[in-house]
């Protein structure tokens, strides 16, 4: 009588024939590595009528969308994630009322080249300043919001802004740090814009307390953040009080 093999033993006797059929034992193969690819080198898009290209000073092209003309000069810095298209609604108005306008892809978003480098948009705001200087605006205007609020927070001094729109900025973003010493040197006309339930707010009333008078704060309803404010009931009011600001700050 033959007696059936227990589980541990027929385990071991598949394992004895299967390793009689492997042949004899060879080294693992290594296994291949494939480099990355190479990196692709960016080039300038086609430009739309409306849309402009101009370099910073460590040699990225920025692109913008321009509109309006006039002495004043307006530069319009979007969030993280966004574009100088989310700014249409004020950019449309500014021109209107006879601001030259300047929207722009910080590196890295939109149609811009990139990297994306948070500490260095100030350079994107500057090279924007001498652009439309070049186009015979006197004075700079910036505003900003989110990320953008506080690149153009970083860079006012610098492109020696006479007024100044700051929408729900942090203190601090991706390496991006505004001190109270360098927000206390802001010495221009400042509007502080923000959502009363923007998630960001008790950062940017931070930002908003060491800032120096003259300076402003509307608080509209709601929870919408930055240029959000543009898609929503408050869109008119927010863009009512930026005009009514730079009128009375900036001229034109």
């Amino acid at each position: 009588m033959i007696r059936p093999l227990g589980r541990a033993a027929s385990a071991a006797l598949t394992f004895t024939l299967l390793a009689g059929c492997a042949g004899p034992a060879t080294s693992p193969t290594p296994r291949r590595t494939v480099p990355p690819p190479a990196a692709t080198a960016w080039e300038l898009p086609s430009l739309a009528p409306d849309e402009v290209a101009f370099a910073t000073s460590d040699g990225l092209t920025i692109i913008g969308t321009l509109r309006g003309k006039g002495r004043i000069g307006v530069i319009l810095g979007h969030m993280f994630g966004g574009q100088a298209s989310d700014w249409m609604p004020l950019a449309d108005a500014l021109a209107e009322a006879g601001y030259a306008v300047l929207a722009i892809n910080f590196r890295g978003n939109g149609r811009s080249e990139p990297p994306l480098q948070t500490p260095l948009l100030h350079l994107d705001i500057e090279a924007a300043a001498r652009f439309l200087q070049a186009r015979g605006v006197t004075d700079i205007v910036l505003v900003g919001a989110s990320m953008g609020g506080a690149a153009v927070l970083d860079a006012a001094n610098v492109v020696g802004a006479v007024a100044l729109v700051a929408m729900a900025a942090p203190n601090n973003f991706g390496g991006l740090q505004l001190t109270d010493e360098k927000i206390a040197e802001l010495s221009m006309p400042k509007l502080f814009i923000v959502s009363d339930g923007d998630l960001v707010r008790l950062q940017f009333d931070l930002v908003i307390a060491a800032a120096p008078a003259p300076k402003e704060e509307m608080r509209p309803p709601g929870n919408a953040h930055g240029t959000r404010l543009f898609e929503g009931e408050q869109r008119d009011a927010v863009i009512e009080r930026i005009t009514t600001f730079l009128a009375v700050n900036a001229g034109p």
